[in-house]
């Protein structure tokens, strides 16, 4: 038996609908490698999206009484990347959507500081963080949880300066 064409495309849609909400299932359980090897899908030792040098970092809860706005511009200037971040304060990550990074090419790395709990786009996961933590570099940029020397969330000027050395960004520039 044959089917028509159109019937034929309406299966291969339920499937692939199917098949594509099970994949979200596995990677949120933290199972993908199985639904993987079940699917024949090799690892990839890249990312699975691209950016270019002209992406920016961006940095989600910096603290403005932590660092200020003239020393980050010499951070990244200093590192050869002058002017390629963005700042998202802890008030305004508030009401940041996640879901406005997710398969982004705008930013090649995510510095996470102190932020809330509580964030737009969480989508069922427990917090803003573990969202972006669960989806880096699949979903989203290579993200870097940022913190001080006794372990809190908080971003300064030493751990920024070893964050950008091993951002995504960097290892583009020296690869280049």
């Amino acid at each position: 038996m044959q089917m028509d064409y159109d019937m034929l495309m309406n299966m291969l849609e339920g499937l692939f609908e199917r098949i594509k909400q099970e994949a979200i299932m596995e990677n949120r359980t933290g199972n993908i490698e199985t639904f993987k090897v079940k699917y024949g899908i090799k690892s990839e030792e890249k990312r699975a999206f691209s950016f270019n040098e002209k992406a920016k970092i961006l940095i989600i809860g910096l603290n403005n009484a932590t660092i200020k706005t003239k020393d980050l511009d010499g951070i990244f200037k200093a590192a050869s990347i002058p002017g390629q971040f963005e700042v998202i304060s802890y008030d305004e990550a508030t009401n940041f959507d996640l879901r406005a990074l997710e398969y982004t090419t705008a930013y090649s790395d995510i510095f996470i500081g102190t932020v809330p709990h509580s964030m737009k786009g969480m989508e069922g996961s427990s917090s803003g963080l573990k969202k972006l933590e669960d989806g880096s570099e699949h979903i989203y940029p290579k993200v870097h949880i940022m913190r001080k020397g006794n372990q809190e969330l908080g971003i300064n000027k030493t751990n920024l300066k070893t964050a950008i050395q091993q951002s995504a960004l960097m290892e583009l520039m020296r690869a280049g």
